[in-house]
């Protein structure tokens, strides 16, 4: 989800700057990251919850530097081969 808190315009267009794409970019890479990271813990109370299985792997919050590596990776796919 592309967000855009300031507008510039072009005509009928809206364009934002390159740093707010980036910004943007980076809160999508942590967003998916959180996601998959909520998503593995839920599934682990479940289990615990369902089946009494204590998970052995502890889950760790997404750092700054894993989201970055994520939105690189989007870049990559976004900017295409070149």
């Amino acid at each position: 989800m592309l967000v855009i808190d300031t507008l510039h315009t072009q005509g009928d267009i809206i364009m934002a700057t390159p740093y707010e794409l980036r910004f943007d970019m980076y809160n999508t890479a942590l967003d998916r990251l959180k996601e998959s990271y909520y998503s593995v813990v839920q599934e682990a109370k479940e289990a615990r919850d369902r089946e009494g299985v204590v998970a052995t792997e502890d889950v760790v919050f997404p750092t700054p530097a894993e989201a970055i590596a994520e939105a690189e990776q989007i870049m990559n796919f976004v900017n295409g081969p070149h």
